[in-house]
């Protein structure tokens, strides 16, 4: 499998850093190790595949499953690798539950002033 088609399109590369407010890292050359997209609080690695492991799905798909009619808590799912420390843990989120939680923790940390 060539890394061609692992590449993800410059305009999805895009779609992320405006909805995190990511700045992009230019490389100058295909081997530099560089993030993708950084900003304040993030460093970015964007990865792209035909498909996900039924695992990842079934994790997010799962926690999703619980969420009540009109619930506004975020689904989430942590995944452990047997014999690694816990603290290492991977915890998947969705993207658009994740730009949710930034505007909600912008909110809580820079409330709006009552009129």
């Amino acid at each position: 499998m060539s890394s061609r088609q692992h590449r993800l399109p410059k305009t999805q590369a895009r779609v992320y850093d405006a909805m995190l407010g990511l700045v992009p890292k230019i490389r100058a050359h295909y081997g530099d190790s560089q993030p993708d997209g950084t900003n304040d609080f993030f460093v970015a690695e964007y990865k792209v595949r035909n498909t996900l492991p039924p695992l990842v799905k079934g994790a997010l798909r799962q926690a999703r499953r619980y969420l009540l009619e009109g619930d506004s808590r975020i689904p989430i799912a942590i995944l452990h690798e047997v014999g690694t420390a816990y603290t290492q843990d991977v915890v998947l989120i969705a993207l658009s539950d994740f730009k949710r939680l930034l505007v909600r923790l912008q909110a809580e940390a820079y409330p709006q002033p009552r009129r």
